[in-house]
């Protein structure tokens, strides 16, 4: 069983330390895909959301995506975390337009107004 919540906080420690690490894990993966499955419900009114990253892909629902955000799997991942700012998630953007998602982002609490150290 994985503890989403330990491996959440252990980064957030890492990038207040300045230490990053343990970030292409199974632990990872795990918060990164039942994060994005809870995401699903909250976007579902709203065109789909495509994520994309080198190793992964992944879209709310069926349909063309209203916006398509393109980064690393470790800050998808923080993204859907509540980890990322507004202004990172707009500079994702490769295709059609975050701002209605914005809020499905905010899952875990409000996003950060700043860049988290990490």
């Amino acid at each position: 069983m994985v503890d989403a919540d330990v491996i959440i906080h252990e980064q957030d420690l890492r990038g207040a330390l300045g230490v990053p690490g343990a970030r292409d894990t199974l632990g990872m993966h795990h918060v990164r895909d039942t994060l994005a499955g809870r995401r699903a419900a909250r976007v579902e009114p709203l065109a789909p959301v495509r994520l994309r990253a080198d190793d992964w892909t992944w879209q709310s629902h069926d349909g063309e995506p209203g916006v398509v955000l393109a980064a690393s799997s470790y800050d998808l991942t923080r993204a859907l975390t509540t980890r990322r700012s507004a202004a990172e998630l707009r500079s994702w953007v490769v295709a059609g337009d975050v701002e209605p998602h914005l809020a499905a982002f905010a899952l875990l609490g409000p996003l950060p107004a700043e860049p988290l150290p990490e």
